[in-house]
């Protein structure tokens, strides 16, 4: 069990590590800090608004030329972050 002073550092750009990232946020139980050059993971984002609507408080670091590349394209998941309560930073 990660204490709320753990951090955990999931890095593979060959790999998909979609089942490693959504376990190891499921048990945040404070906050959760997520950094990502590009977010278009529509299901690790509906687990950290998940998280954030049961009260953890979810904050997402971006690239900010490339969130509004996403969103020029429509494959951004930014608007239904901040819509479940996630703080874009």
């Amino acid at each position: 069990m990660l204490s709320s002073k753990s951090v955990v550092v999931l890095y593979a750009p060959e790999s998909n590590l979609e089942r490693s990232e959504i376990e190891t946020l499921r048990t945040a139980k404070v906050s959760v800090d997520v950094a990502m050059y590009s977010f278009t993971d529509r299901v690790l984002a509906a687990e950290l608004v998940r998280l954030a609507r049961s009260g953890v408080r979810v904050r997402v670091y971006r690239d900010s030329r490339e969130s509004m590349q996403e969103n020029q394209r429509g494959s951004s998941t930014t608007p239904s972050l901040l819509a479940g309560g996630s703080r874009s930073v």
